[in-house]
């Protein structure tokens, strides 16, 4: 039997609405949820629990930067938008390889609903944590 690889995340790629902030976000974690809906009847003994809506997210923790084309000046466009204030598009991978069967791609649209465009302590990094519902599902690819 081969030892499983231990996958070690240092080099991803984050992107919203297609600029690459890698470098501005030290944390990421992809989340798919779902509600567990009863459809037990009266002669049911026990609950029969289905799968119901989707409730998905994408956590980031980023690391303030108010250079232009980075973490604040991309959210702050978002925000500001003037169709669909918010939504933006992301994708994630663990590698900057291309996208395989293992380096695969999450993607899809997210709602940005709440952000701290300054956050800290005197002398230290200005950091925040921030975790935005998708809107639908989350898609994975294994190719390009």
């Amino acid at each position: 039997m081969s030892a499983a690889t231990a996958l070690i995340l240092a080099d991803p790629v984050i992107t919203l609405n297609s600029v690459d902030l890698s470098d501005s976000i030290d944390e990421v974690e992809i989340s798919y949820s779902w509600a567990a809906e009863d459809v037990s009847g009266f002669g049911d003994a026990a609950a029969r629990p289905r799968r119901g809506k989707g409730d998905h997210s994408v956590r980031l923790s980023l690391v303030q930067d108010l250079t232009a084309g980075k973490i604040d000046a991309t959210i702050a466009s978002l925000i500001a938008a003037a169709a669909k204030p918010g939504e933006c598009s992301f994708a994630v991978r663990a590698d900057d390889d291309d996208v395989s069967a293992t380096n695969p791609q999450w993607s899809g649209t997210l709602l940005i609903t709440a952000y701290s465009p300054l956050s800290g302590t005197l002398y230290s990094g200005s950091r925040q944590s921030v975790t935005w519902p998708v809107i639908g599902d989350i898609a994975r690819a294994t190719s390009s």
